[in-house]
């Protein structure tokens, strides 16, 4: 990533996303990775859908246009969104809580393009991960649906393991940003992601993420949430 180039976020009023475990590490040996799980269990597939089926939802109030994390509960998945804007651009970072048993968290991501071409789903990157301050590792993610716009193409993405509430803490507890960057591939068998994405890198801000993340679990365990169509 050039960090000299500035590129002005952008905005398209995009939506919906999901989590992770590395699956190389380049620093830390603590987060050694997991083979994947059968592309990941019913349970990740109908979290997958459902938030791009129901994206609409995640475009209004102002927690959500200021970068702010979000709560919202899907009625059509066992599932809890925690999700925040990008800083280079509009697209959303989502923690996906499994509602069945409020501790399993899922993650994905979006790129917004206007590129042409559309990447085929279960299409495969290569994505280096930062996690600010510190740590950076190579890992891989994988396409699980497109949105065809008129002016872009959404491309939601996805890394390929669950983890805890608990080991997500551990990892990013201490952390205040985290940064994504799809990669030419290193390795036979991964897209090349300049014929897709304009803009191929993007950081969240973790702030109060776990604060939120807490909340969601504590309404989970004891349903409280006002059920919001998704």
């Amino acid at each position: 990533m050039n960090r000299n180039n500035y590129i002005s976020p952008r905005s398209y009023g995009n939506e919906a996303t999901l989590f992770i475990n590395p699956a190389k590490n380049l620093k830390n040996d603590k987060k050694q990775s997991q083979k994947p799980s059968l592309i990941l269990s019913f349970f990740i597939v109908i979290l997958i859908f459902s938030s791009i089926i129901g994206y609409s939802v995640y475009a209004e109030t102002s927690d959500k246009q200021n970068n702010k994390w979000f709560v919202e509960k899907s009625v059509t998945a066992p599932i809890i969104y925690i999700a925040s804007l990008g800083e280079v651009q509009d697209d959303y970072l989502t923690f996906m809580l499994d509602s069945d048993n409020c501790n399993d968290v899922g993650l994905t991501f979006q790129i917004t393009s206007i590129m042409e071409s559309m990447p085929l789903v279960d299409l495969a990157f290569q994505v280096k991960v930062v996690e600010h301050p510190g740590d950076e590792y190579i890992t891989q993610a994988s396409v699980v649906g497109n949105i065809v716009e008129e002016d872009y193409i959404l491309t939601q993405l996805m890394f390929h393991n669950l983890v805890t509430t608990q080991e997500l803490e551990e990892m990013l507890g201490h952390k205040d940003k985290f940064e994504i960057e799809i990669m030419l591939p290193e390795e036979s068998g991964l897209a090349d992601p300049s014929h897709f994405f304009d803009i191929s890198y993007n950081i969240w801000d973790l702030t109060n993420l776990f604060s939120t993340l807490r909340e969601a679990q504590f309404k989970c365990h004891h349903g409280m949430f006002d059920v919001i169509e998704v």
